[in-house]
């Protein structure tokens, strides 16, 4: 596959909107110890999913990053849910 290009942005929203909408893939990721726990999904949905299942069972703070030729951008935070 082609690299996609990214477009020249005229906002830093404009730019999130563009990650948050076209990534390639997105990876969940937690700090754990001295490394990090990370995992790809194919859609913001599915690492929006699997974040709020492990905030939920382990805690700890889920980061989801948008990646696209490399690049990566934080589109979403994973907060644990008010009951």
């Amino acid at each position: 596959n082609e690299p996609k290009s990214l477009p020249t942005f005229k906002s830093n929203e404009e730019r999130d909107q563009y990650f948050r909408e076209n990534s390639t893939y997105y990876t969940l990721v937690c700090k754990a110890g001295l490394g990090y726990e990370r995992h790809s999904f194919k859609t913001l949905q599915e690492a929006l999913k699997a974040g709020q299942v492990k905030q939920h069972v382990g805690g700890n703070g889920w980061l989801v990053y948008g990646v696209i030729n490399g690049q990566s951008l934080l589109v979403a935070t994973v907060k644990k849910e008010n009951k």
